[in-house]
């Protein structure tokens, strides 16, 4: 299960600085599935330098007593390839004091990269639009002026009557 939906589990000691991770954790982070015994730096070394600060300040609210945080960040495989997780983390207490922490690690890289590619489709959809848009208001404004100009123009009341028409239209098609 946790392979098919790219989420890892972990456990941390924290008396012994050691945690164990699910063999997806290993996959996802890019270590063999094997060597899943690793220390609290050992984890740490993953973290995209960006965001290394925020990652460090959510575990910071776990030891000053939250019982748990989730939110987003980047790691760097070994391989440099950078991957995006949502991590959650809990905790776990004896007596009150922080003894461990687990939680999961879910590879949302694959969404990441659909919700970037949606948003870049978007403002290709915004640039087409504004530019249709300009490509309309120009000769419209031609027409408005124009027909401006033939009502001022003639007095005749049927003709006015027609740049009467004209203008209305324009002005609709113009909001």
């Amino acid at each position: 299960a946790q392979a098919i939906t790219h989420l890892g589990s972990w456990e941390l000691n924290c008396t012994t600085g050691f945690s164990v991770w699910s063999q997806e954790s290993c996959r996802i982070y890019g270590v063999p599935e094997n060597e899943n015994v690793h220390s609290y730096e050992f984890w740490e070394s993953f973290l995209h330098p960006e965001d290394r600060l925020a990652v460090l300040a959510e575990l910071g609210k776990l030891y000053a007593g939250q019982s748990s945080v989730a939110f987003v960040h980047r790691i760097v495989r070994p391989n440099g390839a950078v991957r995006y997780l949502h991590t959650q983390a809990f905790t776990e207490r004896t007596n009150g004091e922080l003894t461990g922490l687990y939680g999961t690690a879910h590879d949302i890289t694959e969404q990441v990269a659909r919700t970037e590619q949606l948003k870049a489709q978007n403002e290709k959809l915004k640039q087409i639009a504004w530019i249709q848009s300009h490509k309309v208001r120009g000769p419209l404004a031609t027409i408005l002026g124009l027909a401006q100009l033939f009502r001022d123009e003639r007095p005749a009341s049927e003709v006015n009557e027609i740049a009467q028409g004209i203008l209305q239209s324009s002005e609709k098609l113009d909001m």
